[in-house]
């Protein structure tokens, strides 16, 4: 039997149950359809890409502030140098409010720095290096000068990084951050560009940050990768390749120069190398469509070195981003939601407890000594402060190129894993240094100095010094430093030291010219024993030293034809402590050391006697201003003149307006103090170099017996001065006076406060 449809006739019923289906499935598809079309925003997939251009880099964080308060939700983020921090900032959880903390907490000017500071170097070295006042630094290897691949290694710019990306370096892959990601760096050998996808997230930030000359290159498998600006500063192909339908792209690249504005050699290669990242950017900026947005920010006052500009960078890149997303037919129907995050962000990601820890190295250091020198304690979150601060300090020892870390999972265990790799240019530098002091009146001295360290010669760090100094006061020194233990507290010194000087003696009414002049010449001998104290800033030593000196005449008046030659010989004991961040311009810090001197016919001493001596600086900052009370004292208990222990006084701020070096005797005492402010950019001083203004208040006065001592027969002076810290070291031009009316024009070259 057969039934037929249309030979069926409906009852009311059945046309009215039909009318009310086809109304509710007409509202079902309408309804869908409006949520389709809420929806439509993301039916394309939206990728953000971020340009290099230094600290005009900053300038993406407003753009990721306009983003979000738009609620705009990207899927990918690639950047390039610059770009490459933030985008990977951004994609590995942090919202634009953490990655604007990053950027305004950040220590940019150490980040692009290898130095050690001061503080962290072992006291030991402190000391040996305080006269070396330019630190210029050839590394010897073999006996050959390593001429290095860039002129930072990037030292403290991996410890930056490490720091920030410690929760996502098991990250094997980009796409498994919280937004997937890109860093372009650029391969040195072809000069290709290179999308780094995988990895080690800190390392292929550094890459793609790397600018050839300035920094080392990574080694990233079979490459060698430089800052990718010089291939692709903004890889818009990189997400179109990779299917996406809509970009945000961002231009903080400088401009180009013109004529007028190329004036010097430094101008030239600029230009140079702006030729060809602009190049680049503008090819790249040609393949965005009509679905693009193209955000170009006003930097024109922000260089790629302006790190301080935080605020201006940041208001610009929003800005920018505002107009341009406001102009765009698709992006301006998204309101702005003030106080709306994006639902996948997560501020903070904790850091992880460190449950073991393992150092790898293939140096000749023992591991237990690096492994003495971490503070870290099992069973705590990792503290990327403290281990940044231990880390310094290997860096301080001179015996390491690069000191990574990262945390990684072992028996179900999450570990810190210290990677340490040593010099391959070997562990010998040569260190120069220069000193110049003249007043203008005949009266000077100068010198050029060197300085040879040859660091980790044993399990226990054992490291050589030899210094050499020519000019008037010529100087040959070697020491040893052997430490006795893996924590590097004790240790013992023998040193050896040949030493001359020139002895001018004036009548005290003329300054203009010496009365007569000798020379003096010492050999010595020394062995010493000691602790370091508190994280190597201090030290106790005793020792024992012998000398032999001769005196000869050299021109002027000789006061006593019968001085021929001396012996000398003491045990001393000695305790120091020094926190000044800085021998030429310190801003904070102390400094002080006591020395107790015993010396002994028994040792060749001229007669028994006992010799003191005790300096002391002390610094404080307040914003621009430098406040310092600085103390000298050398005095023993006999009253016999002996040429052996005589010692000199005069010169800028050690009684200004007398001549350098100009009374000597026996026992010595200086106070003073001295204030300075670096000067602004307001300044009147055409200087592309710190400039500091600064006056002195100095007393003091040296005596031949201990009964002369007396503070009333001290002399008071001071000064007014100028000083810079140049390419030779710091420099200073002062005015001084004392209170008999010495005037003298002082040019100093050299570190005063050592």
């Amino acid at each position: 039997m057969t039934l037929s449809l249309t030979n069926c006739t409906s009852s009311p019923q059945l046309t009215h149950v039909r009318k009310w289906l086809l109304w509710c499935f007409g509202g079902f598809m309408l309804i869908c359809m409006g949520f389709a079309k809420a929806d439509e925003p993301y039916t394309e997939r939206v990728g953000l890409v971020l340009s290099g251009g230094g600290a005009r880099g900053l300038a993406h964080v407003g753009v990721l502030h306009a983003l979000e308060e738009r609620n705009i939700q990207v899927d990918a983020v690639v950047g390039t140098s610059m770009g490459a921090i933030v985008g990977a900032l951004y994609a590995a959880g942090r919202d634009a409010s953490g990655v604007e903390q990053v950027a305004r907490t950040t220590d940019w000017a150490y980040a692009f720095t290898d130095r050690t500071p001061r503080t962290d170097t072992p006291y030991i070295f402190r000391q040996l290096d305080s006269g070396l006042a330019a630190d210029y630094r050839i590394s010897i290897n073999q006996g050959r000068v390593v001429v290095p691949r860039g002129i930072l290694q990037g030292l403290h710019l991996s410890q930056i990084l490490d720091s920030l990306f410690v929760p996502y370096q098991e990250t094997g892959n980009f796409d498994d951050l919280p937004i997937p990601y890109r860093a372009v760096a650029a391969d040195l050998v072809t000069g290709e560009a290179v999308v780094l996808d995988h990895g080690r997230l800190s390392t292929a930030v550094r890459a793609s940050m790397s600018i050839p000359g300035l920094m080392e290159p990574v080694e990233w498998q079979d490459k060698l990768l430089v800052d990718g600006g010089i291939a692709n500063n903004m890889p818009v192909s990189v997400l179109q390749e990779m299917g996406f339908e809509r970009l945000i792209v961002v231009d903080v690249g400088s401009p180009l120069r013109k004529a007028e504005g190329i004036e010097n050699l430094v101008d030239v290669m600029d230009q140079l190398s702006g030729l060809m990242v602009r190049g680049n950017t503008e090819k790249q900026a040609s393949l965005t469509g009509e679905k693009d947005i193209l955000i170009t920010p006003n930097l024109d006052d922000i260089a790629n070195t302006s790190f301080d500009a935080v605020d201006d960078a940041i208001e610009a890149g929003y800005q920018a981003a505002t107009r341009a997303l406001e102009e765009h037919p698709y992006w301006r129907s998204f309101a702005v939601q003030r106080g709306g995050e994006q639902e996948h962000k997560d501020q903070a990601a904790p850091m992880p407890v460190v449950e073991f820890i393992e150092i790898q190295t293939s140096g000749t250091v023992n591991k237990r000594v690096l492994r003495h020198r971490l503070r870290q304690q099992l069973g705590e979150p990792l503290d990327t402060t403290q281990l940044h601060e231990d880390i310094s300090a290997m860096y301080g020892l001179d015996h390491f190129k690069m000191i990574r870390y990262h945390m990684e999972e072992k028996n179900n265990k999450q570990g810190l894993v210290l990677e340490v790799e040593q010099r391959h240019g070997g562990t010998s530098f040569f260190r120069l240094g220069m000193s110049v002091s003249d007043d203008f009146r005949g009266n000077g001295e100068y010198g050029l100095g060197a300085s040879m360290r040859m660091a980790g010669l044993n399990k226990l760090g054992g490291t050589a010094f030899i210094r050499g100094d020519i000019g008037t006061r010529p100087r040959l020194e070697g020491r040893f430093v052997q430490p006795l233990d893996e924590q590097m507290n004790y240790f013992v010194e023998p040193k050896l030291l040949y030493s001359a000087e020139l002895i001018d003696l004036y009548d005290l009414d003329v300054q203009s010219k010496a009365l007569a002049r000798y020379r003096r010449t010492e050999r010595q001998a020394g062995l010493s024993v000691g602790r370091q104290l508190y994280r190597q800033l201090g030290e106790v030593r005793a020792g024992v030293v012998r000398t032999r000196g001769d005196i000869g005449f050299v021109s002027g008046q000789n006061l006593d034809d019968t001085i021929r030659g001396y012996d000398d010989g003491y045990y001393a004991a000695s305790v120091g402590w020094d926190t000044l961040d800085d021998l030429a311009f310190p801003k904070r810090g102390t400094r002080w050391q006591f020395e107790w001197q015993w010396h002994r016919k028994s040792l060749y001493a001229q007669q028994n006697f006992q010799r003191y001596h005790v300096d002391a600086t002390f610094a404080r900052s307040w914003n621009r201003y430098t406040f310092m009370l600085e103390g000298i004292a050398s005095i023993s208990d006999t009253n016999h003149r002996d040429f052996a222990t005589v010692m000199p006084i005069g010169g800028f701020l050690s009684l200004s307006g007398t001549a350098p070096n100009s009374h000597w005797g026996q026992h010595r005492a200086l106070v003073r103090t001295v204030m300075f402010a670096r000067l602004g950019e307001q300044s009147l001083l055409p200087a592309a170099v710190p400039v500091y203004a600064g006056f002195s208040l100095e007393k003091g006065n040296v005596w031949d017996k201990h009964s002369d001592i007396k503070w009333s027969e001290s002399i008071t002076a001071g000064s007014v001065f100028l000083g810079a810290k140049t390419l030779l070291g710091p420099a200073y031009l002062s005015l001084g006076i004392n209170e008999g009316g010495d005037m003298a024009v002082n040019l100093f070259l050299g570190q005063l406060f050592r």
